[in-house]
């Protein structure tokens, strides 16, 4: 009966020891998780960004193909009226020169 006595506070301090062991190891895996959301956040915040800075530059991109584009169009109008007007020049010119016209 004495050994029975002296058997079950060494088990309850057991048990007292292992529940306070869980608990310190519950805080410590609750404080690691914590920590790994906050570097994933650090980590995706930057991708996020790089993300929408690629968005801006691909629209740049565009943009400026199409304004090249239109640039190329304006200039081959433009030297197409220049042609013309030449033409017209050197056929008002020509025509200057023919008598009786």
């Amino acid at each position: 009966m004495e050994r029975e006595k002296q058997v079950e506070p060494s088990h309850k301090r057991a048990r007292v020891e292992l529940e306070r062991a869980a608990s310190t190891g519950a805080r410590g895996h609750q404080l690691e998780a914590d920590h790994n959301r906050e570097l994933l956040t650090r980590v995706q915040q930057p991708q996020e960004q790089d993300a929408a800075v690629d968005e801006k530059m691909k629209e740049r991109v565009e943009r400026n193909r199409l304004c090249k584009q239109s640039l190329t169009s304006k200039k081959l109008q433009e030297n197409s009226l220049v042609e013309a007007s030449e033409i017209i020049s050197e056929d008002l010119r020509i025509a200057g020169e023919v008598p009786g016209v």
